[in-house]
């Protein structure tokens, strides 16, 4: 299957999952409708929800999914992915909330699924702002991380509660269920990225064997595998490697591989003096430290081709240094 056959595919898988939730909605329902614009709220909120679930997948890292698109599209589609599903959860809100009371919060009567859904909203919010305004509000990589997970994970389960309490077009219990297990299928993915995989990179360990500084503020790093027998790549691919900490922690870094593909057993990756200080100074520590490096299976891309549906901007060496080099003829 070609690459625009793959990304066809999966596009098609995208607008399916965020066509199901309506086609579930109206199966055998039995409750009539209400109104155009409150069905038209209902609609956006199934929608927004499966967005919200979509988003663990497309940081899952998943080869066959960011393979015909590229990691960096992948990412992007993330993020414009995000702020759609916040503004139909916004929409949703301004529809479908009680407006009559200025906050329906204080009100001691207030129903739970209110509660959940306004919780969901705000997690939503939060999410969102915080990744946005990072900077302006000083979290650093590591803890935006942390929080940015929290917050997707109290979103998607607060707004389960609250189309399960709402009762309306999830009437049925295959209903129901269906909705679990789609929600349970997403927060796997999250399970799988922060728990999963990496136990399965840390059977798999790598030493740094030398660190070489490169032109224009690059480190080449030369690893050795460490009780296994390394690892198949192409050159111009790259891995998300962990320097000098638990494979556990949220923080990882890419490396571009820019050695021969034969070099299985000792790979060379380069960094373009990006990730923080603290990063660059284990990068210095790192000949006496060891090395956890996710497989090409998990997290590798390819390199720019033609048959890519979109172009990746991912930086690597040869093409750093083709550019170098014409720059350098031109009078």
């Amino acid at each position: 299957m070609t690459p625009i056959v793959r990304g066809i595919a999966w596009l098609g898988v995208f607008v399916g999952i965020c066509v199901a939730p309506l086609v579930f909605a109206l199966m055998s329902t039995s409750q009539p409708g209400q109104g155009f614009w409150t069905d038209f709220s209902v609609a956006l909120g199934f929608v927004g929800l499966s967005l919200m679930g979509i988003e663990f997948a497309l940081v899952a890292r998943v080869k066959t999914v960011a393979e015909p698109f590229g990691t960096d599209a992948v990412i992007d589609f993330h993020r414009q992915i995000g702020y759609t599903g916040l503004l139909f959860v916004l929409i949703h809100v301004a529809l479908s909330a009680d407006w009559s009371e200025a906050n329906p919060f204080t009100d001691s009567n207030t129903p739970a699924r209110v509660w959940f859904g306004g919780i969901a909203a705000a997690a939503l919010v939060l999410l969102v702002a915080s990744s946005v305004w990072r900077r302006r509000l000083r979290l650093s990589y590591e803890l935006w991380q942390i929080l940015h997970a929290v917050l997707a994970v109290i979103a998607v389960l607060a707004a389960l509660v609250h189309v399960l309490l709402v009762n309306y077009y999830v009437d049925s219990i295959w209903k129901q269920v269906l909705w679990s297990i789609m929600t349970a299928a997403f927060l796997w993915l999250l399970v799988w990225v922060r728990l999963l995989r990496p136990l399965r990179i840390r059977r798999r360990p790598w030493t740094v064997e030398r660190v070489t500084p490169d032109r224009d503020s690059t480190t080449v790093l030369t690893l050795s595998p460490n009780g296994h027998d390394g690892m198949r790549f192409e050159p111009g691919q790259f891995a998300w490697i962990t320097v000098g900490r638990s494979p556990f922690s949220v923080t990882s870094h890419p490396f571009s591989f820019c050695s021969s593909a034969e070099m299985e057993r000792q790979p060379r990756g380069c960094h373009q003096g990006r990730g923080g200080l603290l990063f660059r100074r284990r990068i210095r520590q790192a000949r006496d430290r060891g090395l956890c490096g996710r497989t090409p299976r998990g997290v590798l891309d390819r390199p720019v081709r033609r048959r890519r549906l979109l172009p990746d901007r991912r930086w690597s060496r040869d093409r750093a240094r083709a550019e170098h080099a014409r720059d350098a003829r031109r009078p």
